[in-house]
């Protein structure tokens, strides 16, 4: 369950992300009432089985039925998390269509939720998350070999040009000619973002251990990555690396 919007004292509107029909939202009437069927069934960050009438006219639908699958109380007590799930989810809904399956978005997201829950927010599980999201989309940045040219990057031990444009790190005879200003990046900050792109889950992410200095260097070069390319710049982003860093 990605958000829930009251529009009365007892109604809401929840919206959610399915693995079948892709984002939904559902209105569930008297949702709050205590002899309501939905009383307790639904909540922020809850996996559930859901079942509703479709509306062919509109993106809004009626829920029927909803059983709780996961309730992830952690949620409740931990705030990091909790701010956390919020940006996860956030990110989600702004890039997901209404009514376009995509069953890998959703497996990601419900992973990271219970990962969240059970682990605790890092930032560096975080940005492992964004990079696989990233790559989910098609967007996964070049780190290997020039995002321009295609070929090889030399390790040279020092700072490297990304490229937001390009897509990724360019060789040295790729940043002389390109028009657009890359930004420099250093050579630890381009060695873990390599290892969390080649992890499967984020249990590898969550053991690297970054400096401050590395996490606002990653955090702002993914930042600008994202928002470069998905055309979206989210103030829980912010919020939740705020609240997870400090």
């Amino acid at each position: 369950m990605l958000r829930v919007i009251e529009v009365m004292n007892t109604s809401v509107i929840v919206v959610w992300l399915t693995g079948e029909h892709g984002r939904r939202a559902t209105m569930i009437k008297g949702a709050f009432r205590p002899k309501s069927m939905f009383f307790g069934r639904f909540d922020l960050f809850y996996t559930c089985e859901l079942l509703f009438y479709s509306n062919a006219r509109s993106h809004l639908h009626t829920a029927r039925e909803c059983s709780p699958l996961k309730t992830r109380s952690t949620f409740r007590v931990d705030w990091r998390a909790c701010a956390a799930a919020s940006y996860c989810c956030d990110l989600i809904e702004k890039i997901t269509p209404w009514g376009t399956p995509h069953p890998e978005l959703f497996s990601l997201l419900d992973a990271k939720l219970d990962d969240l829950a059970m682990n605790g927010a890092t930032a560096a599980s975080l940005f492992w998350f964004e990079l696989r999201l990233m790559m989910l989309l098609g967007w996964t940045p070049r780190l290997n070999s020039c995002s321009s040219c295609g070929n090889a990057l030399k390790q040279r031990g020092r700072d490297e040009i990304f490229s937001n444009e390009h897509g990724g790190l360019l060789c040295k005879s790729c940043t002389a000619v390109s028009r657009e200003s890359g930004r420099p990046v250093s050579p630890s900050a381009i060695a873990m973002l390599r290892c969390w792109q080649q992890a499967e889950d984020s249990k590898v992410a969550g053991r690297t251990r970054c400096s401050p200095a590395q996490t606002g260097e990653i955090c702002a070069l993914l930042g600008r990555f994202m928002r470069y390319h998905l055309d979206t710049e989210l103030r829980s982003r912010e919020i939740a690396f705020e609240i997870i860093t400090e």
